[in-house]
């Protein structure tokens, strides 16, 4: 089995691989899944990440901008997590989160500070849902004691729910 480390390096590469458009049109049929998986007229309490471009995150703007200007019911909180930020201390319906790599079992590999995990693990009723590129499948992700799976992985080719 590949240490968390090495795998991260791999995936990071695949992601970056994908030239501007690929990832634009990619985002967009993402974004056409998310939009169609939860009735987002409804009462929710919605966070979501601010996608970080230059690392080759699925991009989130559009989403965020939908959310905003469509959704009245929605409390949105968006942002960029930060192993040194504070986690969140609401109650989330919805948590949306970016990926490095993932499994069909929902298994995610983030960027390696943990921060998500820790969020993650004081929000066990919310939906999960992680966002990346098919090419960051994986057969196995290593996981250890702290890790946090994920309810639903969305990505350009299909809906992988755990």
């Amino acid at each position: 089995m590949e240490t968390k480390s090495k795998l991260r390096q791999v995936l990071k590469a695949r992601r970056q691989a994908l030239v501007f458009e690929q990832r634009h049109a990619a985002s967009v049929q993402i974004e056409e899944k998310l939009h169609w998986l939860i009735n987002w007229q409804s009462e929710l309490v919605v966070h979501v990440y601010s996608a970080q471009l230059h690392l080759g995150e699925v991009e989130t703007a559009h989403f965020i901008d939908y959310l905003t200007r469509s959704c009245p019911e929605v409390t949105l909180h968006a942002g960029r997590a930060d192993k040194t930020a504070a986690i969140p201390t609401a109650n989330f319906d919805v948590i949306i989160v970016p990926l490095v790599g993932f499994d069909e079992a929902g298994n995610r590999l983030g960027m390696g500070g943990g921060w998500y995990d820790r969020f993650l693990a004081v929000q066990p009723h919310a939906l999960t849902i992680g966002l990346a590129f098919e090419c960051q499948k994986v057969p196995l992700v290593p996981i250890e004691a702290h890790d946090q799976s994920l309810d639903v992985i969305i990505t350009e080719a299909a809906i992988y729910r755990n």
